[in-house]
């Protein structure tokens, strides 16, 4: 018996000794690391400073507020001044999902499950804020008035009260906020909400009583409806039916824009978890699926006259693997320069990213971060934002033509802008390869200046991704950099995006 004892107590150390010698249950897929080739490539750039295009491009510098009201940032200095920094220009109220659950007359989001039982994710709301003595909008409104932000409010349809919506609306102008658009719902053409609207005729009738309200009471309020982008030329599956007779149900209503949201994915699919971010590079890449010129081309289609304004409230990655990683930044940068530069008759005209709340969050004190300010660090999706915003928005430029002497993949994004207003020219760029590219500017005596992001891996992030609970050993961190060159020739670094300006 002892003996027996002793060989169960030799085996049970061995198999403790290999167990702790492997890689974890949790990395699922194989943690072998996939060698890219890396290169370089000289280019050289050509610009042409007489043909300016005007931008009208604020709007698109709008954030999705979702689920932050949970936490009543707007108390926060160090989160109201990053946002302020950001370059944000417009906040959707109260959110996404969330608007279709909101009152504004009872606390905290409004939900009261003893009045209203709709589903977890209002519970959960409900329970996060109900010990505050007041609703999120005094939050909001307090937010607004600090960042000086313009608002989109989506509103609450399902509740079918058209005085709550009143009561928002009015509470804006009073406090002298800029309501640029109200959303009659949010993604209720989605399957979720497929037995309350089973087609687009029901949805209309559901929100004829809330046109007639603002086009009585507020004349000047532009109205969004829901609707869904798709491909012209590919109609014939079930659900792209369903969304083309949903949008041509309302397209001769009154309203002002048709409201869409886009969300690009990632190929999760790979058995190799380097290759997931690999094979994504394209998919996630609005340059390479031509996504501007589908959603002009499908909403002229059945708009023809292009009367109507198209808002993008909500777009992102959708994927919690890609969130918070430099293949995020990347597709969100290739998304702004995408639809400012093929938005020339300005239908584009609102769009706000997804979300507030992954743009910036709580800071962990034991953790290592890409750039924060005291109790909050910034995501992945800061930079690329802010970036443009600086040059659009804050210094005013304009788009320029430009040419490069080497035929390059989408994967290498230049976007040139002028400010007539401090003389200064600036070039955006998006490597998402692993090349390092020497561009060549047009000889200039000036100071140049590059700020930007760099990365050694797609995957790489500022301070957390949800994917180091599943892969641990992946955890590598994205470099923010400003730096004064005196050359002509610029290098870009793979994985890096940012500005140059001179």
């Amino acid at each position: 018996m002892k003996k027996l004892l002793k060989y169960f107590l030799i085996i049970f150390v061995i198999f403790a000794i290999l167990k702790n010698c492997t890689p974890s249950k949790k990395e699922k897929k194989q943690i072998a690391e996939v060698t890219t080739k890396s290169s370089s490539i000289d280019i050289g750039l050509k610009l042409d400073y007489s043909k300016e295009q005007q931008l009208y491009a604020d709007n698109l510098f709008g954030l999705n507020t979702g689920f932050i009201w949970t936490k009543e940032i707007d108390k926060s200095k160090d989160f109201v001044e990053l946002l302020k920094e950001s370059g944000n220009v417009v906040l959707r109220f109260p959110g996404g999902g969330v608007a279709n659950n909101y009152y504004p007359d009872e606390v905290g989001y409004g939900y009261n499950p003893k009045k209203r039982p709709i589903g977890f994710k209002s519970i959960m709301l409900y329970n996060q804020t109900k010990d505050r003595k007041y609703n999120i909008i005094e939050n909001f409104v307090s937010l607004c008035k600090q960042t000086n932000a313009k608002v989109i409010y989506c509103v609450n349809v399902l509740d079918g009260n058209v005085e709550k919506m009143q009561i928002v609306i009015d509470r804006l102008k009073k406090e002298n906020i800029e309501l640029i658009g109200v959303e009659l719902g949010n993604e209720l053409n989605m399957g979720n909400y497929r037995h309350v609207f089973p087609n687009g005729q029901v949805y209309l009738d559901t929100i004829q009583k809330y046109i007639q309200a603002i086009r009585k009471n507020y004349p000047d309020l532009k109205i969004g409806l829901v609707a869904e982008t798709l491909d012209v030329n590919n109609l014939k599956d079930k659900r792209s039916q369903f969304m083309h007779e949903w949008n041509k149900k309302f397209s001769t209503t009154d309203f002002d824009a048709y409201i869409v949201h886009s969300y690009f994915p990632i190929d999760d699919k790979q058995k190799n978890f380097d290759e997931i971010f690999l094979k994504s590079v394209d998919i996630s890449n609005p340059y390479y699926t031509n996504y501007t010129t589908k959603l002009l081309e499908y909403f002229n289609s059945i708009d023809k006259e292009q009367k109507k304004k198209i808002w993008i409230t909500e777009w992102g990655i959708f994927n919690l693997y890609g969130g918070n990683t430099f293949l995020q930044a990347a597709s969100t940068a290739q998304f702004l320069n995408n639809i400012i530069q093929y938005n020339k008759l300005n239908r584009i005209d609102i769009a706000c990213l997804h979300d507030i709340g992954a743009m910036i969050g709580q800071a962990h004190p034991k953790r290592q971060y890409t750039y924060q300010k005291d109790n909050f660090a910034v995501g992945a999706l800061y930079f690329p934002y802010k970036f443009l915003a600086d040059i659009i928005v804050k210094n005013k430029a304009k788009l320029i033509p430009h040419q490069l002497d080497k035929e390059v993949a989408s994967n290498f994004v230049v976007q040139t802008f002028y400010s007539s207003e401090n003389k200064k020219t600036y070039l955006y760029f998006i490597n998402t390869a692993p090349i390092t590219v020497h561009l060549a500017i047009p000889p200039t005596k000036l100071k140049k200046q590059i700020e930007y992001i760099v990365a050694d891996k797609l995957y790489a992030h500022t301070g957390f991704a949800a994917f180091l609970k599943d892969y641990p050993s992946k955890n590598t961190l994205i470099q923010y950099k400003k730096e004064n060159r005196s050359t002509n020739k610029i290098k870009i670094y793979p994985y890096s995006l940012g500005v140059i300006s001179f």
